[in-house]
């Protein structure tokens, strides 16, 4: 499920979301990072990370996060496409 932290409409259903699943006794994950090229350990890490909860919450950092963390030039993918690309994968 993709949707805009900004969004207070999609944050309200998330949090609603994530209730009915602590409820339900399910096991919530929380990571992040800046995805800007996935390779395999990208993979790898959110493979693990989907081992040990059944709900697994990846945020991807903004591009204005990952240029001062990682300098000018970064991301060499915009935010937009490097949520798709997350979403995308099996974890």
């Amino acid at each position: 499920m993709l949707f805009d932290p900004r969004d207070s409409t999609a944050i309200e259903v998330i949090r609603t979301y994530l209730a009915c699943a602590r409820e339900r006794g399910l096991q919530i994950g929380l990571t992040s990072g800046s995805f800007d090229l996935i390779h395999f350990h990208h993979v790898l890490y959110l493979t693990r990370c989907r081992r040990f909860c059944d709900i697994l919450v990846d945020g991807v950092d903004s591009d204005e996060l990952v240029r001062e963390r990682k300098g000018e030039g970064r991301p060499l993918i915009y935010d937009s496409r490097r949520v798709i690309m997350v979403d995308a994968l099996k974890p």
